[in-house]
């Protein structure tokens, strides 16, 4: 994946395409887990495992749900990490998110996180964030990193954990009109490993 001079958009496309598969993989395996438990109607329990808050300028938005994360080879045969991030049922709002980057699973440490509403040319090679709250139907609501670190606490086979407090981007749109917002992303994370949900 050459990320030397990848524009917005198609980071964008990257985004869209790789959050409908995470959901749609989140919609089997949900179907699936209640297999073998001979009750046709029960809902599966997850456990939350990220938490991520929004604030400044009058925005106070937390979401809570599941992570977990991948790596899968995009069609040139490079590969890339991502991580999903799907609140769960239990919230009356639905939102859907991704941490990814260009390359590996990362080891423990600090990384740096692109600003993913720039074209900046490292866009995928360092972190970048980005999730949408779907709970409206006629608008658009979108948070987008704008720089700052991640940090990666505990990297393995099974886990990725960790946190981050970064700049952040606020974009609402609807028919009428565009509103861009500077916030603060807070989060952190321990995401569980499901090479099934990320196709590239």
């Amino acid at each position: 994946m050459n990320t030397s001079s990848m524009p917005l958009s198609t980071i964008f496309r990257f985004v869209r395409r790789t959050a409908l598969t995470l959901i749609l993989g989140m919609l089997l395996v949900a179907c699936d887990s209640g297999g073998d438990s001979g009750d046709e109607n029960q809902v599966p329990q997850f456990q939350e495992s990220f938490t991520m808050t929004i604030s400044g300028n009058g925005i106070d938005k937390t979401y809570e749900g599941i992570a977990y994360w991948a790596e899968a080879p995009d069609n040139q045969g490079d590969t890339a990490f991502a991580i999903s991030l799907t609140n769960n049922s239990s919230t009356d709002v639905s939102a859907t998110g991704l941490i990814f980057r260009a390359g590996q699973r990362p080891g423990t440490g600090t990384y740096s996180v692109a600003n993913i509403d720039g074209e900046s040319s490292d866009a995928l090679s360092n972190f970048a964030i980005y999730l949408v709250d779907a709970s409206a139907t006629t608008s658009f609501t979108g948070y987008f990193s704008d720089g700052g670190d991640i940090n990666i606490t505990e990297s393995n086979g099974d886990v990725v954990a960790g946190n981050f407090t970064i700049p952040g981007t606020l974009i609402q749109s609807s028919p009428d009109q565009q509103d861009r917002i500077d916030v603060t992303i807070d989060c952190t994370f321990e995401a569980s490993n499901n090479p099934g949900f990320v196709s590239l």
